[in-house]
């Protein structure tokens, strides 16, 4: 009978900021990285800070519910146009034929 072998835990980095822990030492450095960005707009509903002005407008809109992208194909609107974007995307490729 074979004896089970404990597999050694890995180690955990953790954010000297926010205490956010990572099992990559480079993924840490990455994250910590944007501790130190300037967040100049700030949305005082939600406390929320951000580095561009237009993240601020899309971030404001999740609490609007302002959907200001429409897909011209079937009228869907979404609040961001990534979201417009991935849903032509995913749902319309097959009718490519259609004006």
């Amino acid at each position: 009978m074979d004896t089970p072998v404990e597999k050694p835990k890995k180690k955990l980095y953790t954010c000297s900021k926010c205490s956010r822990p990572f099992f990559r030492k480079d993924y840490l450095e990455s994250h910590e990285r944007h501790h130190d960005v300037e967040r100049p707009y700030v949305w005082h509903f939600c406390d929320r800070t951000f580095t561009q002005s237009y993240h601020l407008g899309s971030h404001i809109r999740t609490h609007t519910g302002e959907k200001p992208h429409e897909c011209m194909r079937c009228g869907k609107r979404f609040t961001r146009i990534s979201g417009l974007n991935k849903h032509a995307r995913v749902s319309h490729t097959a009718d490519k034929t259609d004006p």
